[in-house]
């Protein structure tokens, strides 16, 4: 059977067979074989609508449906790619934003991608080798979702090159490595800087923005926006602790705001102290119009000041006259 390119409404005929057919999964018999290669999906240069092709049997579920593996990888045996981690499908491609978002978000879900002309289509329909979508050298995919304790089911077809698919994980991997490179350095400081004094606040700040800058880059073809915040964990040597959104400020008019944006602790005992901090940077991110989801492993930081903490004395201050004009 020959596949004209383009046919219109073609897909949604396809589609609405495969919603008929039996999806259960066959047992799972094949191991998993070495990884593709790690480059990134060619984006096709042009959409493409798959024709109305004549099914033997419908597509059938691909091998392994309810198995999970963290990874992505070849199925030499099938000409698959296995994964998990939410597969991310090219915007430009033929496959509609809810199948998109539905294979993205579902990041425990096990997703399979296999070629049109071994998802069970007679012989005839693929004479002449497998079809091609685009002029990139794009063949026509079929993409199949299995959510955990479920059987897998056919979600949509999709336009892709040979190379590894990208997934929703492998772009956290990269922002998290993105933040790790370009935090600014944690440098504790306090104020008084002589040293805190028994009895009166300290001033603590970690020598970060509360606000890092939103971060916007492409990757793979895929445009990425992510925004990273922090929480640090503060350990102020006495056996006190404490978690704040905010960095701290050494400026004493923080004071007269209501602490608002402050880090303040008050030491009962003087003597040596090390104050440590901890930054935790994590991110939440957008794909395009998919998202936001989040980086899941944050980003750590820790840093240590030694202090001494003084013990704070009365100060007979005498005034003009000689008399006492009162204690510091």
């Amino acid at each position: 059977m020959r596949i004209p390119p383009r046919g219109a409404g073609a897909v949604a005929g396809l589609v609405a067979l495969i919603a008929t057919l039996s999806l259960a999964p066959t047992p799972s018999t094949a191991a998993v074989l070495a990884p593709a290669t790690t480059a990134a999906v060619a984006a096709p240069a042009t959409s493409a609508v798959v024709a109305s092709p004549v099914l033997a049997a419908g597509p059938a579920a691909p091998p392994d449906a309810g198995a999970r593996d963290p990874a992505v990888t070849g199925d030499d045996e099938h000409d698959a790619f296995v994964g998990t981690g939410g597969l991310l499908l090219p915007g430009s491609d033929s496959a509609g934003a809810d199948a998109r978002s539905q294979l993205a978000t579902c990041r425990d879900c096990v997703w399979h991608v296999r070629p049109l002309c071994r998802a069970g289509l007679d012989a005839g329909s693929c004479r002449g080798g497998q079809p091609r979508c685009n002029d990139e050298g794009g063949l026509f995919m079929t993409v199949w979702l299995a959510r955990p304790g479920e059987a897998a089911h056919f979600v949509t077809f999709a336009c892709l090159g040979p190379d590894r698919p990208r997934t929703v994980d492998d772009v956290a991997t990269d922002l998290r490595d993105r933040i790790a490179r370009g935090l600014p350095p944690l440098q504790p400081a306090i104020a008084p800087a002589a040293g805190p004094v028994t009895g009166l606040p300290t001033l603590l700040s970690a020598g970060q923005s509360a606000e890092p800058p939103q971060l916007h880059y492409v990757l793979g073809g895929y445009e990425v926006t992510a925004r990273p915040v922090a929480r640090w964990a503060w350990d102020f040597g006495d056996g006190s602790r404490a978690a704040t959104s905010s960095p701290g400020s050494l400026d004493p008019a923080v004071l007269h705001r209501g602490a608002a944006g402050a880090v303040v602790h008050t030491y009962r005992q003087s003597g040596g102290v090390s104050i440590g901090v901890t930054a935790r940077w994590s991110a939440t991110f957008t794909i395009g119009e998919l998202g936001p989801f989040a980086v899941v492993d944050p980003v750590l930081q820790q840093a240590t000041l030694a202090s001494t903490v003084r013990q704070a004395r009365a100060v007979l201050v005498l005034g003009p006259s000689g008399s006492a004009g009162g204690a510091r």
